[in-house]
């Protein structure tokens, strides 16, 4: 029950209540752990876990006598705080109404005794709410305070010092009340101008006046050195001691020091209490200058750190502190609870403590009743910090997808969740789309539906898948002619290069002797739907030697038609050798031999006789080469001359021979 209450004005106060009441710092969250229960705050939402013997979860205990997961409570919207106090629980309401339920009493606004699980109103015009042991209080719209319930300690401040059901005035609103903690059986507040008042059981010296005697009406919260506590920006109290951080980051607690829940061991009323504020430290030497929240628990305490650390002191025999041990006291100040990171919210109950992240809900100590929140109901000792079990609901916020043409490629999509998670992303269209991380890869033309997910993480379950789909229409085909190969003297191989869009596509290339192919004879391709350049190539025959031919590749889908540019190539000569280009007289012994060769031929041997008895080699370019060569005389020039040729491949074989003649008539 012991109340974190932040005081700065630009933090509107969210009074948690367990065995400590806590106000958070963060208004986005509300957390709050009691004797046997532990509350907290969502989406205008409260979710409980722990005992409900007396219908403090909510619920009938009849129907749940108690959860070691969190609950929703039915019912409730809209609520901004939550305050879980021993046997009762209250909220507050964006309207400012005030609500309590659990144990029938004074502490809940009414006289009757039994159960009220379902909620009850008590008051309007609250700016917070903070439930303690048997009494409630709020601080109201116009900066007074309310208090209900028990009040045989004076922890209404009213100065009556007995009880009542009906909300009673403790501090005025000329004082300004920003904060306020209900603790077992006394009372704290925190005022505009950063001073401190406390009222109620002082039998520890808890509400820190400097001495003891139980101070009906509020009292100022003095120093031993002279002077009030000034500077206050959250405050908290607890079973029977009080604790308060300042603006500079000090943490100061007073009352009880049995456990070392003061965080020192310094003491005015001998070793037990201390009946004015004592700065926490670490083994007396190290004050804390970090701290920007508190909780004061049943002996022991927790401070929250501006890194996000929690660290905790005082009573550990159920392991409350988090050290990873429990039985022995955490005495030497402040010691850091393992498992706990980047904390924006903190309390402290009856040996069991939670503190809560952007993501994630730890509470570690006694577990009995499953107020850990983590599964557990038997009364299982937690050393350190236990993730509670996903309870928060998540959803995903996937935006419309516009329709695309599948000439664009691909696409990245985005998604957020409210738990601010990383949402993944699939495709339930693999035919027409695929997705690898954000990326959107189109497949083929269709319809792409595109599923948004976020995995359950921390305190969150699984978030509602969400798909959108969109339309990928197709284009027209690219098609882009390439050069030609294998070329012979009648025939050649034609390459293009051709992308279907995604659309079933035919190819075909267009050839002919003219270059605007109005001669051209067609050959057909086939490409099936893809979406990537595809080689296409086709092979025609029967060409005419030593011609030049045009050519173009052509490719036509649903959408249109795409042409490549025109190309051409001449077609080779037949292997072999012709003299004087196969002329079939020569009037002169000076003749110009042609060698075409076998594709891959590097030279040509030459020679006037067969048997290379004297021969020339040249070199040939692509396989071919216009020698200049000399007939030579024979014993009968009406015979005709015969050229011989061979051929070496780059391997340095030789082909066998070819021979071609020619008449002489001189």
């Amino acid at each position: 029950m012991s109340l974190l209450a932040v005081a700065a004005p630009t933090a509107p106060v969210s009074a948690d209540a367990g065995d400590a009441n806590n106000a958070l710092r963060s208004t986005a969250i509300n957390l709050s752990v009691g004797t046997n229960h532990a509350c907290f705050l969502s989406g205008g939402k409260v979710f409980c876990w722990g005992s409900n013997n007396e219908g403090q979860l909510g619920q009938h205990p009849a129907d749940v006598l108690r959860s070691s997961v969190p609950l929703e409570v039915p019912g409730l919207t809209g609520v901004t705080a939550v305050a879980a106090g021993e046997r009762h629980t209250c909220i507050r309401k964006s309207d400012s109404t005030v609500y309590c339920f659990g144990a029938s009493g004074p502490q809940i606004g009414n006289l009757s005794s039994g159960i009220t699980y379902q909620p009850l109103q008590v008051l309007t015009g609250a700016a917070t709410v903070s439930a303690g042991g048997g009494h409630s209080c709020a601080v109201m719209n116009d900066g007074s305070v309310k208090c209900w319930g028990n009040g045989f300690s004076g922890e209404l401040g009213d100065g009556s010092g007995s009880s009542s059901h009906v909300p009673v005035e403790a501090v005025p609103a000329s004082d300004q009340a920003v904060a306020v903690s209900a603790g077992s059986s006394h009372t704290c507040a925190v005022l505009a101008g950063g001073s401190a008042k406390c009222w109620g059981n002082n039998m520890s010296g808890q509400t820190g006046k400097g001495s003891t005697g139980n101070p009906l009406t509020p009292v100022t919260v003095q120093l031993a050195s002279g002077g009030s506590l000034s500077g206050v920006e959250s405050i908290s109290a607890g079973l029977s001691h009080s604790c308060a951080v300042t603006s500079s980051g000090a943490a100061y607690c007073w009352g009880s020091n049995m456990y070392q829940e003061l965080g020192s061991s310094a003491a005015t009323g001998g070793s037990n209490f201390s009946a004015y504020p004592v700065r926490t430290s670490r083994a007396s030497t190290t004050p804390m200058s970090d701290a920007v929240g508190i909780s004061a628990g049943d002996y022991y305490t927790c401070v929250m750190r501006s890194s996000g650390a929690v660290a905790c002191f005082g009573d550990n025999a159920y392991g409350q502190i988090g050290n990873g041990s429990n039985g022995t006291p955490a005495n030497q100040g402040p010691e850091t609870v393992e498992g706990v990171s980047s904390a924006v919210g903190l309390n402290t109950g009856k040996e069991a403590t939670c503190a809560i992240s952007a993501t994630t809900l730890w509470c570690w100590g006694n577990s009995s009743n499953g107020k850990l929140g983590n599964g557990v109901t038997t009364n299982t000792i937690v050393a350190s910090a236990t993730v509670a079990t996903a309870f928060l609901p998540q959803a995903i916020t996937f935006g419309s997808l516009t329709d695309d043409a599948i000439g664009t490629g691909s696409r990245t999509v985005s998604a957020t969740s409210s738990s601010t998670g990383s949402v993944s992303f699939s495709s339930t269209t693999t035919s027409v789309c695929t997705v690898s991380g954000t990326t959107v890869t189109y497949v083929s033309p269709g319809t792409c539906t595109v599923k948004a997910s976020r995995a359950a993480f921390g305190m969150f379950v699984a978030a509602a898948d969400v798909e959108r789909s969109f339309s990928i229409s197709g284009t027209k085909p690219m098609a882009r002619t390439s050069s030609p190969t294998s070329v012979s003297a009648s025939r050649a191989t034609l390459n293009a290069v051709v992308n279907p869009s995604g659309l079933a596509t035919t190819v075909k290339f267009v050839y002919g002797l003219k270059e605007d192919l109005s001669d051209g004879i067609t050959q057909d391709s086939r490409v099936d739907t893809s979406m990537k350049d595809t080689d296409v190539s086709v092979t025609v025959t029967g060409l005419a030697e030593r011609s030049k031919y045009y050519y173009r590749v052509e490719a036509t889908n649903s959408n249109g038609t795409a042409k490549g540019d025109v190309m051409s190539f001449t077609s080779a000569r037949p292997v072999g050798v012709t003299v004087n280009d196969a002329a079939e007289f020569t009037n002169s012994r000076s003749v110009t031999v042609t060698v075409t060769g076998p594709t891959g031929s590097t030279q040509a041997i030459l020679s006037n006789d067969g048997g290379f008895a004297n021969s020339k080699t040249f070199t040939l370019t692509d396989a071919s080469a216009d020698v200049p060569w000399t007939l030579v005389a024979s014993k009968d020039e009406r015979l005709p001359k015969v050229v011989y040729v061979k051929f070496v491949s780059r391997l340095g074989s030789a082909s066998t021979p070819y021979q071609d003649d020619i008449i002489l008539d001189t």
